[in-house]
C-alpha cells in the first residue's frame, strides 16, 4: 500500500511506498519502501506518482518478477522470450544471439533505472565489435532494435514510464545499415545463364534442380522450400499455376511452422517452373523415392525423405556451382535473383512484392487484393530462355532421368504471349499438381 503526506518543516510532498516481496510460498515477506519527493502544491502529482508506482508493482507481480526483489534487465529480457517463443516468433533465437551483446552492460541493471546514457553506453561497446570487423553495421542495427523493442513493450506492461531507447543516427549513436563488405550485396545475385545452368544441367541431381527451381523461380526460402509439399501446388489454376506458400520447416527445432514473416502468400508458378514440377511429379519423384507422390509428400526431401537441412542444401549447391564452373554463392541469393531478373525485364514493384513477401501492414493493403491474372502477368515477365542443348538434355529428348520423351508444359496467359515472355514453346498439357487429395 502506498501514503502520500506533507512534512510541516519540508516545502516538498513526500510519498511512502511499502512494496511486500515474497521469495517463495510460506516464507516471510520483506518489505521495501519508495519514497516519492514532488514540489509544494502539487498534490495530484504527487498522487499520479504513487500510482505509477503501484502499478509497476502490481505488473512486476502479475509477470512473476518481483519475487526476488527489483526487476533486472536480465529478469525481463528472459520472459520476454519465452513469451515470444512460446508464441511461435521466427527470430527468436536471432533476437537471443544480438541481446548477448548488450546483456554484460546492461543486465544486471534494474528495468526502472536505465536511462538514455546506459544504453548509449551499451551500444558503444556494440559499435566497438564493429569497427574490429567483428560485425556489420546492420547487425549493429539490430541488436539496438531488439533492444528498443524490449523497452517498448516494458512500457506496455507498465513496468517503466518511458522508454531509455533515443539513439540517433545522425548523432552517429547508431550506424546506418551498411554490410561490412560494401561490395557483397551487389554480387550476391546469380547470372541468367547461371540460374538456366542449376536449373537444367543434366549434371545435377534431379531433385536438387527441382529445389533450386522452388528457390529461384518460386521465390521461396529455404524454410519454406524444405516445407512445401504436392498438396501445396495448383497446377491447373488460370492464366498460371498456384504455389501455396503457407508454412516453414524450422531446423533447429524440427518442426514446421508459419512463414518467417507470418503472411501467407500465392505464388504465381512460372511456365518453366511448372515444366519442371510436373516432369518431377510425373516420373522423377517415384523413381527417387520409389513410390507414387501423394498429397502430403514433400516436393522435394532430403535423400532420407525427410525436410532438408539448410547447411547439407548449401554445400551441394557449392559442389554443384563448382560443378558448372560458376561462382559460389548462397541459398539465400536465389530471392534476390529472381527478384532482380524480374524488375529488370519489366516486371512491376508493387505486385511482385506482392507474391514475394505476401500482403503488407496498412491500411490500403488490407483493402487490395490485385486480380490473379496480373500477378500471373508479372511473374511471365521473368525471361528464362533455355538453350537448345539444355532443352534437349533435360526435357525436350531421352533425359538421363526418365529414359523418355517429356515436353515442357506451358500453360496460360494466352499461349503464345507466355512463349513470348519464356522463349518456350506452348504444347498440349501434361501431368499437373492439384492442392486435393487426387495426387495418389
Amino acid at each position: 500500500m502506498g501514503n502520500i503526506y506533507r512534512r510541516s518543516d519540508s516545502p516538498y510532498w513526500w510519498g511512502w511506498y511499502y512494496v511486500t516481496l515474497t521469495a517463495s510460498p510460506g516464507a516471510k515477506a520483506a518489505r521495501k519502501r519508495v519514497t516519492v519527493s514532488l514540489e509544494t502544491g502539487d498534490e495530484e502529482q504527487a498522487r499520479r506518482t504513487l500510482r505509477a508506482l503501484e502499478r509497476k508493482v502490481e505488473a512486476a507481480k502479475a509477470q512473476g518478477l518481483s519475487a526476488t526483489g527489483p526487476v533486472t534487465v536480465s529478469a525481463y529480457t528472459t520472459r520476454w522470450l519465452a513469451g515470444r517463443e512460446a508464441r511461435g516468433i521466427a527470430s527468436v533465437d536471432d533476437d537471443k544471439g544480438r541481446l548477448a551483446h548488450v546483456l554484460p552492460y546492461l543486465g544486471e541493471m534494474e528495468l526502472s533505472k536505465v536511462r538514455h546514457v546506459h544504453v548509449r553506453d551499451a551500444m558503444a561497446h556494440v559499435k566497438a565489435k564493429m569497427h574490429a570487423k567483428e560485425i556489420a553495421p546492420r547487425t549493429v542495427r539490430h541488436v539496438y532494435s531488439v533492444l528498443r523493442t524490449i523497452f517498448a513493450d516494458a512500457v506496455v506492461e507498465e513496468l517503466i514510464e518511458a522508454s531509455p531507447c533515443k539513439l540517433r543516427e545522425r548523432r552517429g549513436e547508431i550506424p546506418p545499415a551498411e554490410d561490412a563488405d560494401p561490395l557483397w550485396r551487389d554480387s550476391a545475385v546469380f547470372e541468367r545463364d547461371e540460374v538456366l545452368g542449376l536449373l537444367m544441367d543434366r549434371r545435377l541431381p534431379q531433385v536438387r534442380r527441382v529445389t533450386y527451381a522452388l528457390a529461384f523461380v518460386g521465390s521461396t526460402r529455404f524454410g519454406e522450400t524444405a516445407a512445401v509439399t504436392w498438396a501445396d501446388w495448383d497446377g491447373v489454376s488460370e492464366p498460371l499455376g498456384k504455389l501455396w506458400v503457407t508454412k516453414s520447416y524450422d531446423h533447429k527445432k524440427h518442426v514446421v511452422k508459419g512463414t518467417k514473416t507470418g503472411v501467407t502468400r500465392q505464388m504465381p508458378v512460372h511456365p518453366v517452373l511448372s515444366a519442371i514440377l510436373a516432369e518431377w511429379k510425373g516420373t522423377g519423384w517415384a523413381r527417387t523415392f520409389g513410390r507414387t507422390p501423394r498429397a502430403e509428400d514433400l516436393i522435394v526431401p532430403a535423400p532420407t525423405g525427410i525436410h532438408q537441412r539448410p547447411q547439407h542444401t548449401l554445400r551441394r549447391l557449392h559442389r554443384d556451382c563448382a560443378t558448372l564452373g560458376i561462382r559460389i554463392r548462397r541459398m539465400h541469393d536465389a530471392r534476390r535473383t529472381f527478384i532482380s531478373l524480374a524488375r529488370a525485364d519489366g516486371a512491376r514493384e508493387d505486385l511482385l512484392a506482392w507474391v514475394t513477401h505476401g500482403r503488407r501492414p496498412g491500411i490500403m493493403a488490407a483493402y487490395t487484393t490485385p486480380p490473379w491474372g496480373a500477378l500471373c502477368a508479372e511473374v511471365a515477365k521473368l525471361k528464362l530462355q533455355p538453350r537448345e542443348d539444355a532443352m534437349t538434355s533435360c526435357y525436350g529428348g531421352v533425359t538421363e532421368d526418365s529414359g523418355k520423351k517429356n515436353p515442357l508444359q506451358t500453360r496460360g496467359l494466352a499461349g503464345d504471349k507466355v512463349a513470348r515472355s519464356t522463349g518456350l514453346e506452348p504444347v498440349a498439357s501434361g501431368v499437373t499438381g492439384r492442392r486435393s487429395n487426387q495426387l495418389n
